[in-house]
């Protein structure tokens, strides 16, 4: 029987179980793949495999910029009205600021006209929270050249904030906001000093 060494084989031909062992170098073979098949991310069968959970939310709607607008537009034009008091000696600076106030007021009645088609909210009562209480009164200073230059910066602000309120508004509004930043950006050029 030349299969095995003579002392693996009993006498009825059978092999003997001390031949059966498993050898150190098969051992370690066997024990390396079986880390290398962890390691690399298979499937272990002394696991079990994570639960992945999808959890989907609404994302909030969109601020609507419409009533902060309308605040900032009834305070600037509180404040051209008190400009224009206080610069009634000045006759350039009565004509340039009486075309500006003209123009905001014709944009504060289309934000409130606006507010009235959309909402149930009173325009008057929505906006005089962030402006100018009733009865207030919007302090300006008396020098021309100031009350210029702030009706001028409130031109500026009031641009940036229109600009900003196309992006997150209908197409009806930011046709809206975007015709008040066009004709803002006109008033800075007219209140520039020259």
């Amino acid at each position: 029987m030349g299969l095995g060494s003579p002392n693996s084989w009993n006498d009825v031909g059978v092999q003997s179980p001390a031949s059966s062992r498993v050898g150190r170098r098969t051992f370690l073979t066997g024990l390396g793949g079986a880390a290398l098949v962890a390691v690399t991310g298979c499937t272990n069968p002394f696991s079990s495999a994570p639960t992945t959970r999808t959890v989907v939310s609404q994302a909030p709607p969109p601020v609507d910029p419409l009533m902060s607008l309308l605040a900032t537009t009834r305070l600037h034009v509180e404040r051209i009205n008190a400009g224009l008091v206080n610069i009634a000696a000045d006759p350039a600076g009565v004509v340039v600021l009486t075309l500006v106030q003209a123009d905001r007021a014709a944009h504060l009645a289309a934000l409130e006209a606006e507010v009235a088609r959309t909402t149930s909210t009173p325009a008057d009562s929505a906006a005089t929270s962030a402006a100018a209480q009733p009865g207030q009164t919007v302090s300006i200073s008396d020098d021309p050249a100031e009350i210029i230059a702030t009706v001028l910066g409130d031109c500026v602000t009031a641009q940036t904030q229109f600009r900003d309120g196309v992006q997150s508004t209908s197409r009806y509004r930011a046709a809206l906001f975007g015709s008040i930043s066009a004709c803002l950006a006109t008033h800075r050029l007219v209140l520039q000093p020259s």
